[in-house]
């Protein structure tokens, strides 16, 4: 059976749905997993223009007042999400190609579009979060906003 939006199907005992995508349409890729150390450490590390799970620090005593940075992605894709596990101190900003525009970071009462500013995980303070690029009501602006971390 075909509806506008979907081919449902019959298995034993119910029917499910598979909906219809365009020609074009490509899934979105899985999350890039990155793990990062006092021996692979980041340093202003460029992201790919892709979601991540980013691991800074490896749990070690030594680990937690290590600092490691990055570089947001260059192109943002709504939804496009970056999962963060602070063992260490983290630090993301945007690349100085794209600031001053209509590209914003933000955090809970403060945004900015400044390369100078960075989302900062502190460790044993903000151990965990996440940082979603998504577009304000208007469609003029996008951002990527944490829920946890500050901005420094």
């Amino acid at each position: 059976m075909i509806d506008d939006d979907n081919i449902w199907l019959r298995n034993q005992s119910k029917w499910v749905k598979a909906p219809l995508q365009a020609y074009d349409y490509s899934p979105p890729s899985a999350p890039i997993v990155s793990v990062w150390s006092t021996t692979h450490a980041a340093n202003g590390h460029q992201l790919s223009n892709n979601s991540h799970i980013i691991i800074s620090g490896n749990g070690s005593n030594s680990q937690s007042a290590q600092t490691h940075s990055y570089l947001l992605p260059l192109v943002g894709e709504v939804g496009m999400t970056i999962e963060v596990y602070a063992l260490s101190h983290v630090k993301f900003s945007l690349h100085s190609s794209v600031a001053n525009s209509t590209l914003y970071i933000a955090t809970i009462d403060d945004v900015y579009n400044s390369s100078s500013k960075e989302i900062k995980f502190t460790s044993g303070t903000h151990r965990h979060g996440k940082i979603i690029f998504t577009e304000d009501y208007s469609g003029g602006k996008t951002r990527w906003i944490s829920d946890n971390g500050v901005i420094v």
